[in-house]
């Protein structure tokens, strides 16, 4: 995780180390619920950050929740609400991680 997020009036900065063991959705045995609890602790922080920077990530998988180790790392922010950005108005991000009332405003 970081907390080198940095906004101008033009881009958004964020600043990440390089995370080699792959994505959650790689593995290749059933987790057992401590790994399922400390990775989605890690998921929940890493949001905890990014809301506190007004962004909202809008594609939460287990293909963007990167692991090293017992580090847990939110990625692909492509898609992500950044300040002043509004809504989006069709659906983003993985179809099967999206939210019900994401796709019950689109109506």
């Amino acid at each position: 995780m970081t907390d080198a997020i940095h906004m101008d009036p033009e881009y958004v900065y964020i600043i990440m180390d390089c995370v080699g063991d792959g994505h959650c959705d790689r593995t290749p045995h059933r987790r057992d619920e401590d790994d399922a609890r400390h990775i989605a602790r890690g998921a929940l922080k890493g949001l905890q950050l990014l809301h506190k920077h007004n962004i909202t990530h809008c594609d939460i998988s287990l293909r963007n929740i990167m692991r090293e180790g017992k580090r847990v790392v939110l990625v692909d922010l492509d898609t992500a609400l950044l300040p002043g950005m509004g809504k989006h108005t069709s659906v983003w991000g993985t179809l099967d991680y999206t939210a019900p009332e994401v796709l019950e405003s689109l109506d």
